[in-house]
């Protein structure tokens, strides 16, 4: 149901744009597939919403231009402030506590 009011939600040429992937396609949200930036760079992930290939900021307007796909979720990770490290335990460090990241999303379109 939010699925659908938000496609409703935007201009009716951009739903075209717009497809809800299946078990069987990969979505790529990891890195821009042309640079290797990813979530945490400055200004996050575009993930195209219709062949859901994740691009940095600065190849959103090629991929645009080159197939006219006009709707991406911008997914943009923030590193929080670390954790105090553990107390050791016998002497023994644990290790660092794992990095946590705020995550946002923001669908964007062109």
């Amino acid at each position: 149901y939010m699925g659908t009011a938000l496609i409703m939600s935007f201009p009716v040429d951009t739903v075209r744009f717009v497809r809800t992937p299946t078990r069987q396609d990969p979505v790529y949200k990891d890195e821009c597939c042309y640079c290797f930036d990813d979530a945490t760079s400055e200004h996050g992930l575009f993930v195209s919403m219709a062949s859901w290939l994740a691009f940095a900021r600065e190849h959103v307007e090629t991929n645009f231009e080159r197939t006219q796909e006009r709707v991406y979720l911008n997914i943009v990770k923030r590193e929080l402030p670390p954790k105090p490290a553990p107390e050791p335990v016998d002497g023994v460090m644990l290790g660092a506590p794992p990095k946590e990241y705020e995550t946002t999303t923001t669908v964007v379109v062109l």
